[in-house]
Parts: structure tokens; sequence; C-alpha cells
């Protein structure tokens, strides 16, 4: 049960700040509440801007890339991307475990996050194939159709996380 002075990242994304997000993905993978609250913020700003023709005062919490990375991210980088604007958004300069079964195509594991007893984020991740402790997440917002926003998460394992 939340407290009212509990930020719920579903309808609140106050909390967490373009810094903070930054900050806290150089250490350790997001959180199921900043994934949730920088998903709906740009959804948030999405409807603004549609309605208004102006993005949201004070901006989105991260800015919607327009093109795949043009050299590989350094652990610790999130972007935000729409899916449907950045078809090659996977493509990022990294080499990645490949499947078995098929070699040209590359292995991802599939996951739901749950926040408040609901799965709400989906997600995959991939193994670099060249260092162990590479790794990129990739989340979207399950139960909404008409989201099309992904995240795209680089960073370390580090051996209590294993």
């Amino acid at each position: 049960m939340m407290m009212a002075n509990d930020a719920d990242p579903a309808t609140d994304t106050g909390s967490f700040t373009r810094q903070s997000i930054f900050v806290a993905a150089q250490t350790r993978w997001l959180s199921v509440e900043e994934i949730i609250a920088v998903l709906n913020d740009a959804k948030a700003d999405e409807r603004h801007q549609k309605q208004y023709g102006i993005p949201k005062l004070g901006g989105a919490i991260l800015e919607r890339q327009t093109a795949a990375p043009s050299s590989p991210p350094t652990s610790g980088t999130v972007y935000l991307y729409d899916r449907v604007a950045v078809r090659n958004y996977k493509v990022d300069g990294h080499e990645y475990v490949r499947k078995r079964s098929n070699p040209a195509k590359i292995r991802e594991d599939h996951v739901k996050l749950r926040h408040n007893g609901e799965y709400r984020v989906g997600g995959t991740y991939v193994h670099s194939a060249d260092v162990d402790t590479l790794h990129r997440r990739v989340y979207r917002l399950i139960k909404t159709a008409e989201e099309k926003a992904d995240i795209a998460c680089e960073g370390p394992i580090k051996q209590e996380f294993v």
C-alpha cells in the first residue's frame, strides 16, 4: 500500500530527473519504477507535443533519439528510442552472442517485470560476445497498445548481481 507522500511512477515522474537517471545508470541497472517513469514521461511529452505543437515545459526526462548510435555506446549509457521511427536502434556497433541454432541472429533473453503485482515492463537482454561484463537491456511498457518507445541501457554486470 502506498503512502500519501510516495510517488507512483505510473502517474508521477516528478521524483526522477534526467540527472538522477544518468547517475543511477552509471552504477546499476534502472529499477522498474525508474523505467516506468521514463517511459510514461516520454508518452506524456509526446501527447503534449501533439496537442500544443511544442515540447512540455522542462522537457522530457530523456529526449527521443532519431537515429541509431553512430559509435558503440559505453557502459551506463541510456537512450530513448521510438521503435517505429528508428527501426535499427539495436545496431549499436557492439558484437553480441549469437543463437546456436541460427548464427545469423543475436540471442535475446526476454523478461517481464512487475510493478505493484502487475506485469508492467517487458524487456530483452543481450550479452556481449567480446566483453563478459557488457550487456544491453531494452525495455518497453506492456499493456498499452499505443506505446512505441523503448529504452536501451548499456551496462556492466557486477558479481553481486549474478
